[in-house]
C-alpha cells in the first residue's frame, strides 16, 4: 500500500516555567506508513481491539486511547527521553484511516467477495451515542452501512484499491450519487472521495466482524525489511 502523508504525529510546546523561552515547533510532522501502523497494531493488539470497538470522536475513543498514546513514541522512532519543553500530540482519527486501512489491505481483517453477515445485523454503533462528536460519528457510519448494503461489490474495490488508484475512483464514484439516498433530510456532512473511503473502510471492518486481540496476535504481517 502506498505510503500516505498524515498529521499523525506533531510536536507542541508542553508546560514550561515562565522564564523559559518558548521554541519554535518548526516542521516536525511525521509520515504515517505501513510500518508505524504495523508497529501500533502488534505492540498493543488489546488497545487495537478496544479502540475500534469505540464510536470514531467519542469521548470513549479519546479516553480508550490516550491512557496508552505514550506507547506510540517507539513506533514513530521519537525518543521522549531528549526532549525538552515538548510533547507529542497524536492525530487519533487520522491514526484510525491509517491502521484500519492497513488491517484492511494487508487482509489482517478478510473483506469478503460477498456482501457479509454483518451489514444485515443490528448496527454496532447503535447505543454509543456519548456526546455530541459520537452522534457525528454515527451518521458517517449510517452512511457507510447504507453504502455498502446497496452495492457491496464497490464499497469492497474502494477499500481494498491502492489510494489514489484508478480502481478506487471508479468504485467511489458509483457510490457518490447514493449519499443522498442515505443521510437524513437536514443533516450536514462533509464529503469528498478520500472522506468516503474512511467511512467505508470502518464499515467494512465492522461488517466482517472486525478483529481481536488473540487474531492480532496471531495474524501473519507483511515484510516491512525490519525485526
Amino acid at each position: 500500500m502506498r505510503k500516505f502523508l498524515t498529521s499523525a504525529l506533531v510536536m507542541s510546546l508542553g508546560t514550561t516555567s515562565l522564564a523559559a523561552s518558548p521554541r519554535p515547533m518548526g516542521d516536525l510532522a511525521k509520515r504515517m506508513t505501513d510500518e508505524t501502523a504495523e508497529c501500533i497494531v502488534k505492540d498493543d493488539p488489546n488497545l487495537i481491539e478496544s479502540w475500534f470497538g469505540a464510536l470514531p470522536g467519542s469521548s470513549e475513543e479519546r479516553k480508550i486511547v490516550s491512557r496508552r498514546e505514550t506507547r506510540f513514541a517507539r513506533c514513530f522512532h521519537t525518543n521522549l527521553a531528549q526532549m525538552r519543553g515538548w510533547a507529542p500530540e497524536y492525530d487519533y482519527p487520522v491514526l484510525r484511516v491509517a491502521i484500519l486501512r492497513f488491517l484492511l489491505t494487508n487482509k489482517i481483517v478478510n473483506v469478503p467477495e460477498k456482501a457479509p453477515a454483518g451489514l444485515g445485523r443490528p448496527n454496532w454503533f447503535a447505543t454509543k451515542a456519548d456526546d455530541s462528536a459520537a452522534r457525528a460519528g454515527i451518521l458517517a457510519n449510517n452512511l457507510g452501512f447504507c453504502l455498502a448494503k446497496t452495492n457491496w461489490p464497490a464499497a469492497r474495490t474502494a477499500v481494498l484499491a491502492p489510494q489514489g488508484s484508478k480502481a478506487e475512483t471508479v468504485a467511489l464514484r458509483k457510490l457518490i450519487p447514493l449519499i443522498g439516498g442515505c443521510i437524513p433530510p437536514g443533516a450536514k456532512l462533509r464529503m469528498d472521495l478520500p472522506r468516503v473511503r474512511a467511512i467505508l473502510e470502518e464499515t467494512a471492518y465492522h461488517a466482517a466482524g472486525g478483529i481481536t486481540a488473540a487474531t492480532i496476535a496471531s495474524a501473519t504481517y507483511p515484510k516491512q525489511g525490519r525485526d
